[in-house]
């Protein structure tokens, strides 16, 4: 089973997002460094299964959503009027996403 990083970091994103935290701030409670969770969000790094567990505890989602390839659906998008990432951002996931293919 190959797993999708990119897709779990921008789920991870969308979620943190939404409960108005920042990098910096979740990283703190995950007790890892902003560098490592930045790297997370872009699917670029792989984290630890406690490092795993925390991120769902902390934000409140259920691990089988992170986990799910091609059922984006399953996590609700932000609320109407929250910032959106940037189509630079946007672009960035993209480039990743392609690169794994």
């Amino acid at each position: 089973m190959n797993m999708d990083y990119v897709l779990m970091g921008r789920k991870i994103w969308m979620e943190r997002k939404k409960q108005g935290l920042t990098q910096k701030e979740l990283a703190a409670l995950l007790n890892i460094s902003f560098s490592f969770y930045g790297h997370i969000e872009r699917g670029t790094r792989k984290m630890s299964l406690q490092t795993f567990a925390n991120i769902c505890e902390i934000l409140d989602i259920n691990a089988n959503d992170l986990l799910s390839v091609g059922n984006e659906s399953t996590l609700t998008p932000p609320p109407s009027g929250f910032a959106q990432p940037d189509q630079h951002i946007e672009k960035v996931y993209i480039y990743i996403a392609d690169l794994r293919k």
